[in-house]
């Protein structure tokens, strides 16, 4: 219970660093549209690690963050697992990382701008055109201090 109560006050802390309102959480797991071709996905995935995963720009997303949040209330203990939440909304996860529950809101941020700074890349990198969708890039991520743990992209 205390480990959740230490998520949930680091999520709000995050959040409000970046100025975004704070959704009502699904089971747990707080889904954020970043802009209109991606989203931010925080959930609590282990008792001291926040998981922090970006979906994917390059398909578009035809539900509102309300429809997906009301999509993940019904699919059961997928909260957990950020790839689940991006399949039920049509994206896929591109990267994420793990960041300890204890650690600052300060590597939050550097965990989500490193995120997005390789969400980008990989737009830059993919073709423009209609191609086969089987085709995955991978962007390593650099370890960041000693409260976040990459652990893949």
């Amino acid at each position: 219970m205390a480990e959740n109560i230490a998520f949930q006050d680091q999520v709000r802390s995050f959040v409000s660093g970046l100025g975004l309102d704070l959704p009502e959480p699904c089971d747990g797991a707080y889904f954020f549209s970043v802009d209109d071709r991606c989203h931010l996905i925080l959930c609590q995935h282990h008792d001291a690690f926040i998981m922090m995963a970006l979906t994917s720009g390059l398909r578009k997303v035809d539900l509102s963050q309300e429809q997906a949040l009301m999509l993940l209330q019904h699919n059961g203990n997928a909260f957990t697992q950020p790839h689940i939440i991006a399949s039920i909304t049509g994206q896929r996860v591109t990267h994420w990382t793990e960041i300890a529950v204890t650690g600052s809101v300060e590597a939050m941020q550097t965990a989500f701008d490193r995120l997005l700074d390789a969400n980008e890349r990989l737009e830059r990198a993919q073709p423009r055109a209609a191609e086969e969708d089987s085709e995955e890039f991978h962007i390593p991520l650099p370890k960041f201090g000693s409260d976040m743990v990459i652990i893949g992209s």
